[in-house]
């Protein structure tokens, strides 16, 4: 099957006298298909080379304009992408080295006396796949750079630039007011439901609701949550349909 999964089940007491329970399931595949080994070795070998001509491009133009360059805006874009890419191939090679010292156990003839620990592997899995999207969307930023020939990205480039402050104006008051309430929710909810037991999560469910991907009834019977229609009617009314119909 090539597929293992990390399971954690917790049980919390808390000082209110709340129980609270939560589980985590980290699926990833162990072993590596010859074929698609292959074929990820050779991109994964594309891709640090392209890294390696980018640090080289960045070190010329930093010797051709100087201090000039730090006011570019794709600096930045180009540096966070090498800087997070090198931190990827860092976890790639942990990763590799844990993954082989996992099956050498697995593999060995005196299972029995070695305890079989896949939380390792699973966190620094997890880590991985943060650095690659982080490296994903940086290089989605590159391409639209490269697309800068289109007459449709220059109108929108221009469109962003012509109401950049009033973009700002607006951001500093929804992430005000977005905050104040997530913070609120959080206070009520923490030590009642998994959703909301920290601030993180609070943060991405509030962003379920934004995207209508969090069901509210359900929620809120299954839970017997008294004043949770208060605040998930104030969250809609103050963010979802106010601030973004504004927006």
């Amino acid at each position: 099957v090539n597929m293992f999964v990390y399971c954690t089940i917790l049980f919390e007491h808390l000082p209110t006298g709340s129980l609270v329970n939560s589980f985590q399931f980290y699926p990833f595949v162990l072993y590596e298909k010859p074929g698609i080994s292959s074929l990820s070795l050779a991109c994964e070998i594309i891709y640090i080379v392209v890294i390696l001509f980018f640090i080289l491009r960045q070190i010329k133009s930093i010797l051709k304009k100087r201090l000039k360059i730090f006011k570019s805006f794709w600096f930045y874009i180009d540096w966070l992408l090498i800087i997070f890419s090198f931190v990827s191939l860092l976890i790639y090679i942990y990763r590799l080295y844990s993954r082989n010292d996992l099956i050498e156990k697995l593999t060995s003839n005196n299972k029995s006396s070695q305890f079989i620990k896949l939380q390792t592997l699973a966190y620094w899995n997890e880590i991985f796949l943060i650095v690659i999207a982080i490296c994903s969307f940086l290089g989605t930023l590159k391409f639209f750079k490269i697309l800068q020939f289109s007459r449709n990205i220059t109108f929108l480039s221009k469109t962003l630039k012509k109401s950049l402050k009033e973009m700002m104006l607006f951001s500093i008051l929804f992430i005000i007011l977005w905050s104040s309430i997530v913070n609120m929710m959080y206070l009520y909810f923490n030590d009642k439901t998994r959703e909301f037991s920290t601030i993180i999560k609070a943060i991405e469910t509030t962003f379920k609701m934004i995207l209508g991907k969090f069901e509210v009834s359900s929620y809120i019977n299954n839970n017997n949550l008294v004043l949770a229609p208060f605040f998930f009617i104030i969250y809609n009314i103050l963010i979802v349909i106010i601030m973004i119909n504004l927006f």
